[in-house]
Parts: structure tokens; C-alpha cells; sequence
């Protein structure tokens, strides 16, 4: 099998509920996301956010992450009090995911860090003899901090044929290729 990468642009966008609903700008946002595509195609997606406070009268109570995809399972967030109340709304060919976050914190430079997961059936398809690998951009924040992403497949997907954007670098280990971007 041939194996062909393309990163195009799904709706990918975050929203913060905040005790002021103006002050969503008022918080940066860093993100390291790790996409394992398994032989089947199913990709295991966990997202490390981490939100940092860039004032001293706000706090987040809520985080909201829209992606253009439908076909989402096992759908789970946790901080460091444990697992998040989370809330999923579908609508237009996007999967709206809501999280509670356990505390708040509040104060000029406090971060706030959870972990989101899920799984999806619409990242990767088989096409032919070609695995394609669609993932989606980088949020459209106005303060995105950081985005680092690792795309993990499976060795039998072989080669890629295409890759786009560039990867920063590839390697392999074991049964996997990984792309970090």
C-alpha cells in the first residue's frame, strides 16, 4: 500500500466562556496534539491545552473546541482534579465540545491545563491502495501561544507519497511513523 498525507483546512476553532464574555482575548492558549491513526483508520486524538491568564480579572470556567467532524466517540477531559464535565453538541458537519473545568484560577500569568480525547473515523480513509490523512489547521485564536502536533501511523501504511505542510521532522520507532508539525 501507498500512503499519502494532506493537511487541509478542516473547522477547527475554540471558544472560552469566561465570567466576562469579552474577555476571551484576555487568555493565550498552547496546544501539544498527538494524532494516532491505527491500521483500521480510527485516530486516537489527545490534546494537551494549556490556557494562560494574561490578566488579573478574569478566570475560565469553560473551553469550547469546534471541529469539522461528525463522527467523533469517546469523547473525555481531564485536569488535575480529575475527569471534566464535558458537552457535545453536532451541527453542520461540526462536533462541538464544551469542558467544565473542575476550579478556577484566577491571576495575571496563572496557566490552566487539561487534557481532551477523543476518537474519530474521519481523519483517515483508504482510498484505493492510498491511506489519506486529512487533519485539521491551527485554532483560529487570536492568542494561540504554541501548537506543536505529532501524527502517529501504523508501518504498513508504507511511505508517504505526499506531505503537506512539511513536516518539522520524521522518525520512526518500532511500527510507527511519526510527523511532527
Amino acid at each position: 500500500l501507498t500512503f499519502c498525507f494532506l493537511i487541509v483546512l478542516l473547522a477547527f476553532n475554540l471558544s472560552l466562556f469566561t465570567s466576562d464574555a469579552r474577555a476571551a482575548d484576555e487568555f493565550s492558549t498552547s496546544y501539544d496534539v498527538a494524532y494516532d491513526v491505527a491500521a483500521t483508520g480510527t485516530t486516537q486524538v489527545t490534546q494537551r491545552i494549556t490556557l494562560k491568564n494574561l490578566t488579573s480579572q478574569f478566570y475560565v470556567s469553560n473551553f469550547t473546541l469546534t471541529i469539522g467532524s461528525t463522527e467523533l466517540s469517546e469523547i473525555s477531559a481531564s485536569d488535575d482534579g480529575g475527569s471534566m464535565e464535558t458537552k457535545v453538541e453536532k451541527k453542520d458537519n461540526k462536533t462541538s465540545i464544551t469542558v467544565r473545568f473542575n476550579g478556577q484560577v484566577a491571576g495575571l500569568g496563572k496557566t490552566q491545563a487539561f487534557t481532551l480525547k477523543f476518537k474519530s473515523k474521519d481523519f483517515a480513509q483508504a482510498l484505493g491502495k492510498t491511506w489519506e490523512v486529512n487533519l485539521p489547521k491551527i485554532p483560529q485564536a487570536s492568542k494561540v501561544e504554541g501548537y506543536n502536533l505529532v501524527l502517529s501511523v501504523p508501518v504498513s501504511f508504507g511511505d508517504p507519497t505526499s506531505i503537506s505542510p512539511k513536516p518539522k521532522s520524521e522518525s520512526s520507532s518500532f511500527d510507527r511513523l511519526f510527523f511532527t508539525f
